[in-house]
């Protein structure tokens, strides 16, 4: 499931009632209907205000879950690893590369859709600058639940074309390089 993470701060002296640090927010996704927070059971960062800015995610770890790394106003950057108990849990990192010359080698603007028996379908965009002063990873992870296997991974090029992959195993991380034919 999705969950989302908020990084606050106002900026400086606006509005002047308000105070400039804040606190973070962690909305989990229970059962794809509500968000719950629970910034405030999780404690560490997210138990303190600050003057957040940034957000830029992605597995810095290789191990299938996402971390966070977080610029802030006036303090130094921090680094949230995701230590979730992922037993049970299975995982699909994508790298594309573009060779197209209507795209990008990092093939920003591309969008990945996953196909798992017995779950809804997944679908990420591949983007740059995706928040103030920072960038996710041009790398995106797939959650895949209990399942093991991915049945389809469908890719739309940026500049056209559609190219399938699949089946693959899950808990990897697959570079995947555009076929020029599939233009």
């Amino acid at each position: 499931d999705e969950d989302v993470f908020v990084s606050n701060g106002h900026v400086i002296r606006h509005p002047s009632e308000a105070p400039v640090r804040q606190l973070p927010l962690l909305f989990e996704n229970t059962q794809g209907r509500r968000f719950a927070n629970v910034a405030p059971a999780a404690g560490g960062y997210l138990a303190k205000p600050h003057m957040g800015r940034g957000v830029a995610r992605g597995d810095l770890d290789g191990d299938g879950d996402i971390d966070l790394v977080i610029c802030h106003t006036n303090e130094p950057v921090s680094v949230l690893e995701n230590l979730t108990d992922r037993r049970g849990r299975h995982w699909l990192g994508v790298r594309l590369i573009g060779t197209s010359p209507e795209g990008s080698r990092d093939a920003a603007g591309a969008i990945v859709t996953l196909r798992v028996a017995g779950m809804p379908n997944q679908t990420r965009q591949v983007k740059s600058g995706t928040s103030y002063a920072s960038s996710n990873g041009p790398r995106l992870t797939f959650g895949l639940g209990d399942s093991t296997k991915v049945d389809l991974i469908r890719i739309r090029w940026p500049g056209g074309g559609v190219q399938d992959v699949g089946p693959i195993d899950g808990d990897q991380i697959l570079v995947i390089r555009q076929e020029i034919n599939n233009r």
